[in-house]
């Protein structure tokens, strides 16, 4: 080996191995912010969810709060108001909604297809627990 071929070798060596541990540290960096983000996305699309349903939550309760404040128990016919009303908000598109009691006894469900298709009602009311 000549002098010169020594002197190529201990220069490029070492820029090789900086290169490489670089290209192992850029590597692992991108790793961490692309989980970093995919983790901070999910949790808005939750949270905008939450929202979303809060919001459908107070326009169900505030539709029916008179009649549910205004009815003792046992009124069927304040129940059946209920229901009509609650099965006739539409909830966004291939979305359902629904309400049950205290002892899970399903009263209605309303599914929203898509394209404006009709809207499929099962029975009865949502609950203040709801």
């Amino acid at each position: 080996m000549t002098l010169k071929f020594k002197v190529i070798l201990l220069v490029t060596l070492p820029l090789l191995a900086f290169a490489v541990m670089a290209g192992g540290v850029i590597i692992k960096s991108l790793h961490v912010l692309g989980d970093e983000e995919v983790s901070a996305t999910r949790e808005r699309m939750l949270e905008d969810k939450r929202k979303e349903l809060r919001n459908y939550m107070a326009i169900a309760t505030g539709a029916i709060r008179n009649i549910y404040e205004n009815s003792i128990d046992g009124d069927f016919d304040s129940r059946a108001k209920a229901i009509e009303i609650l099965s006739n908000i539409k909830y966004g598109n291939g979305s359902y909604f629904f309400g049950q009691d205290s002892n899970i006894i399903l009263y209605f469900v309303v599914i929203a297809q898509l394209l404006s298709e009709k809207i499929f009602v099962m029975r009865k009311i949502l609950t203040e627990s709801m």
